[in-house]
């Protein structure tokens, strides 16, 4: 069951290559959408999120996803049986999506709430409950069938990078599972209830503003978790 792996320079795909590459499934190719490095020799940086450097030390092909037609023909070629998304910028067009039996995504909130590119900072931002999602893939952003999910319980003051992380882990955990269930006789799918959804774009200025009606933990929570992105808060 050859796997495709298509990510980003980002910690969910750092953690899920890392799991696929480590767990004795058949890791193929990573995909990118489009390539930025010349192909390396054997360099080691173990601190690199940046999927392409990291299949590229792997010694693993790195296709860029930017050319359907290359890309479709890459897949056919290496026999791909699954293409797993994680932390993947970009609507995968419909031929890619058909271009392999099996294609999902591993989505860092509980599903159908708070899809879209950026939930890890909306569930800081609501104090909401986090969580990651595996579900198919289908035209639409995150709305595809789920096949698992779980929960994820964060420590207090958690910073964006720790909880990218632990969110990532649990996601590679489910993953190992449904690959193996896969070979066990498939998944049980279950669709995403549309009236429950939301989905939430990249934060601007006016998401950083503190709702005063929240708890004094909710609020520390959202400020240690968002940290990151640099804009100041107001009340």
């Amino acid at each position: 069951m050859p796997v495709l792996l298509l990510g980003s320079s980002s910690i969910l795909s750092a953690e899920i290559f890392q799991a696929l590459h480590t767990s004795g499934q058949p890791l193929a190719a990573a995909g990118v959408w489009q390539r930025q490095h010349e192909t390396l020799g054997r360099i080691i940086d173990i601190a690199s999120h940046d999927l392409e450097l990291l299949a590229q030390q792997a010694g693993l092909p790195v296709i860029a996803m930017q050319d359907v037609a290359d890309a479709q023909q890459q897949i056919e070629q290496l026999g791909i049986d699954t293409i797993v998304l994680a932390c993947y910028p970009h609507r995968l067009p419909q031929a890619l999506i058909d271009s392999a039996p099996v294609c999902i995504n591993i989505h860092p909130s509980l599903l159908p709430r708070y899809r879209g590119p950026e939930p890890v900072f909306w569930q800081f931002r609501d104090a909401a409950s986090f969580g990651v999602s595996i579900h198919r893939v289908n035209a639409r952003f995150d709305a595809g069938e789920l096949i698992a999910q779980a929960a994820v319980e964060l420590p207090t003051g958690c910073d964006y990078a720790t909880a990218t992380t632990l969110l990532a882990r649990q996601g590679a955990s489910l993953l190992l599972k449904q690959l193996e269930q896969a070979g066990e006789g498939g998944w049980s799918l279950t669709p995403q209830i549309e009236a429950e959804a939301s989905y939430q774009p990249y934060p601007d200025a006016a998401d950083f503003v503190i709702d005063t009606g929240q708890p004094a933990e909710a609020v520390f929570n959202f400020m240690c978790g968002t940290a990151v992105f640099g804009n100041p808060y107001r009340c």
